[in-house]
């Protein structure tokens, strides 16, 4: 018998599920709206079922940053090798992924002549997830899977940040079938490791432009007063974090905002930072092959970390990267989320 209580929690949980799936409905069918100008139309039917899923992440739309990329095609990988077709990556914004990721055991680069750009013959689907949820996951495989085998095409046009296979032990067997450091890459690593030592910690803090110096999807710049109370108590815990190794180990200081770097640097004298410019691959149209290079080799120093921390206040998001690194690197991830300022 459903009592009262029981009956209305039912409904709210069928009115909350409703809107979730009218959110998540409405978010791709925008994305598909953004995407279908770069497409030409044909009036001649595809015959044959899904021969290739191609991950695209080019001009016509803005795929998300590298954890949000990587994390999308190694999903469409687990989905490709559960129905046996080939996958292809197709990333040329604002650089091309060869240069600092090649194929390692599955070859998945294509031609630009490959590629179709005409429906039917290639389908587009945007399967983005706009929250961290066992919902959207389901829901985002279940369309794949399901486009996969009742769509006639000849290619699937993927557009997706989901987090399908993105667990431990699980994400770095995928990743390391697909990708290998490029050999400027791998040049690139060790020169960092020949400076820092192959035995440190990692600390990345992430601030989405509250310090005013990185472009990204929010731009809530804090007060002059609140940045530097915000830097010095950041500071202060890193301290902290690295009096439990006696002071006498490397620390990586990781963050998307050169001021802060610059103050870690000034204050810490075991800090160390790789150099250059800081910038969001969906945001840096232009960018040099310097700044390009700094957010790979962040990630691969950070999975090669004896330790990562992920540091943040109650305002700030704790950044993706650290846990993609702790899973390429199989190395342990804290998170550390002190009171607000």
């Amino acid at each position: 018998m459903i009592t009262e209580a029981k009956y209305t929690l039912l409904k709210y949980l069928r009115k909350f599920h409703w809107f979730k799936w009218h959110e998540f409905k409405l978010l791709n069918k925008g994305h598909l709206e953004e995407l279908y100008p770069a497409y030409a139309c044909s009036n001649e039917p595809c015959d044959s079922y899904c021969q290739e899923v191609i991950s695209i992440h080019d001009k016509h739309y803005e795929t998300g940053g590298l954890v949000d990329r990587i994390r999308g095609i190694v999903s469409a990988y687990h989905i490709c090798l559960q129905h046996n077709i080939p996958l292809k990556i197709y990333w040329k914004t604002p650089f091309r992924l060869e240069e600092f990721l090649e194929p390692n055991e599955v070859d998945w680069t294509i031609k630009d002549e490959d590629i179709c750009w005409t429906k039917p013959e290639a389908h587009i689907l945007s399967a983005e997830i706009s929250e961290e949820s066992m919902w959207q996951e389901r829901r985002i495989r279940n369309i794949i899977c399901h486009d996969i085998k009742t769509i006639k095409c000849k290619q699937i046009h993927l557009y997706s940040n989901s987090r399908l296979a993105y667990e431990e032990g699980v994400f770095v067997k995928y990743y390391n079938k697909l990708f290998k450091p490029s050999e400027k890459l791998k040049a690139a690593i060790e020169k960092e490791l020949a400076l820092i030592g192959k035995n440190y910690i990692t600390v990345q803090c992430r601030f989405v432009g509250q310090l005013g110096d990185f472009k990204d999807n929010i731009s809530t710049v804090w007060s002059d007063d609140e940045q530097k109370r915000l830097i010095n108590k950041l500071i202060a815990e890193i301290d902290s974090i690295h009096s439990a190794y006696n002071h006498d180990m490397p620390l990586l200081i990781c963050t998307d905002s050169k001021k802060f770097r610059k103050e870690v640097l000034k204050k810490l004298s075991y800090a160390y930072a790789i150099e250059g410019d800081i910038i969001h691959i969906d945001y840096a149209k232009g960018s040099d092959d310097d700044a390009n290079m700094k957010v790979f080799l962040d990630l691969y120093m950070m999975s090669k970390a004896s330790h990562i921390y992920r540091l943040a206040t109650k305002e700030m998001r704790l950044s993706g990267m650290p846990y993609m690194a702790s899973l390429i690197g199989e190395k342990p991830l804290t998170d550390i989320v002190i009171d607000t300022i």
